[in-house]
């Protein structure tokens, strides 16, 4: 039976109920505070099956050259940065959750103890552009569309996962956007020494929102992910915190 068109299908235009991804950040951070991150992504790496985690603070400032990274405009976000790795790749069901932003995708699983695709998004009270590397893929998001724009048409998914093993062409292509990853916990670019690129875990990049980098996307957005920027003190305060807590945490993990 073929289709038929509708009488009258051309005076109707697409109109539903639709949130903008943005729009769905801003409000998932409301439920999850700032001070739950560390909590979330110890969550996401039990969900995983490691058995350990590791947090790291990066200082070190931003490039001035944009040479050799995905865009120029992701020149500011390559300054200070967390890291955190935890000792297991992602399985196939892991990179699909992390990028949905609707009801936790692990809660029917008696074995998790988190909800791995929401929680994980209290990253962005820290970062609008977080990337980790787990296995051969590397990934990263933007929201915004603004970052990788070049690289993002306007109604796709707003990030892009690339599989190193397959294209190692690409360590060498974008050298400046890795630099930050080389020989942070045992990350390591050259593609000449380590051919069949594998990654023996997961590491998480959360660049720092800078004051200046607030400012530019409170300009330029209406109602941004979040305003606030994060500097030494407000880093500090957050492991602070996990420290604090750290024996109850693991206590019911």
């Amino acid at each position: 039976m073929e289709n038929q068109e509708a009488p009258g299908v051309k005076w109707f235009h697409p109109h539903g109920p639709h949130e903008e991804v943005t729009d769905r950040l801003r409000n998932i951070l409301r439920d999850y505070p700032d001070d739950q991150i560390f909590y979330e992504l110890l969550q996401n790496a039990d969900d995983a099956g490691a058995t350990e985690m590791k947090v790291m603070v990066d200082w070190r400032e931003a490039p001035e050259s944009a040479d050799g990274l995905l865009q120029s405009d992701m020149r500011p976000w390559q300054g200070p940065a967390l890291w955190v790795y935890n000792n297991r790749c992602f399985s196939d069901q892991d990179f699909d959750n992390i990028i949905k932003l609707g009801a936790g995708t692990k809660e029917k699983n008696v074995n998790t103890i988190g909800k791995f695709g929401l929680g994980f998004n209290s990253v962005y009270h820290l970062t609008d552009v977080p990337s980790f590397l787990s296995g051969s893929r590397y990934v990263i998001f933007d929201p915004y569309i603004k970052y990788l724009s070049s690289h993002l048409k306007k109604n796709d998914s707003p990030g892009m996962s690339i599989d190193l093993r397959a294209n190692p062409e690409c360590l060498q292509m974008f050298a400046k956007q890795f630099q930050p990853y080389h020989d942070v916990f045992k990350f390591a670019c050259n593609t000449e020494s380590r051919p069949e690129f594998d990654y023996n875990g997961t590491l998480f990049r959360l660049p720092l929102r800078t004051a200046e980098l607030a400012e530019s996307v409170s300009k330029s957005s209406d109602k941004p992910i979040c305003r606030k920027h994060y500097d030494k003190p407000d880093i500090q305060h957050l492991i602070n915190n996990f420290k604090e807590d750290s024996e109850k945490i693991l206590l019911f993990t």
